[in-house]
């Protein structure tokens, strides 16, 4: 899976966190990580990502993306 892929299904399980300074928080924990920033705010610019305060969440065509992804992994997984 890809780094954006990656971001997207982290960003889907609510693992992924803005902070004040901007910047982005992975796995709650407290160390903020530039990593993760580089990978969120492409797909904020892409428009999947919404930031809101503290919550990242998917748009509309975030979801679709990572509900297909699973849907393909699901069909691999069933062969």
């Amino acid at each position: 899976m890809s780094r954006s892929g990656e971001m997207l299904a982290a960003i889907h399980a609510g693992k992924v966190t803005a902070a004040a300074d901007g910047s982005f928080q992975m796995w709650k924990t407290a160390t903020l990580s530039s990593p993760v920033t580089r990978h969120v705010a492409p797909l904020v610019d892409a428009g999947l990502v919404l930031v809101a305060g503290t919550t990242v969440e998917l748009t509309e065509d975030g979801r679709a993306i990572v509900d297909e992804a699973l849907a393909r992994l699901a069909d691999r997984l069933d062969t």
